[in-house]
């Protein structure tokens, strides 16, 4: 199964945060980011953008791909963001 590169991008007072995951699908994003706010006791005060990467994404000079292959098992237990 592959998963595509997905940015969450949130303002925290007068920064702004930026998260990475993957997902399989837009629908699977919105969910993992609804969690993920849940987990880190993160309120959004305005819609934050979640944005597929499928080519990939590089920042300070780290590169992120576009897309990853997981078995489905580890698909589904990695849905749920980690505490």
């Amino acid at each position: 199964m592959q998963k595509t590169l997905y940015l969450l991008e949130y303002t925290e007072g007068r920064s702004s945060a930026l998260v990475a995951f993957y997902a399989v699908d837009q629908e699977a994003a919105n969910e993992y980011v609804l969690n993920w706010a849940r987990v880190h006791h993160v309120i959004f005060h305005r819609e934050p953008s979640i944005t597929p990467h499928p080519r990939g994404f590089t920042m300070g000079h780290r590169e992120l791909p576009g897309h990853i292959e997981v078995e489905e098992e580890a698909c589904e237990q990695k849905e749920r963001p980690e505490a």
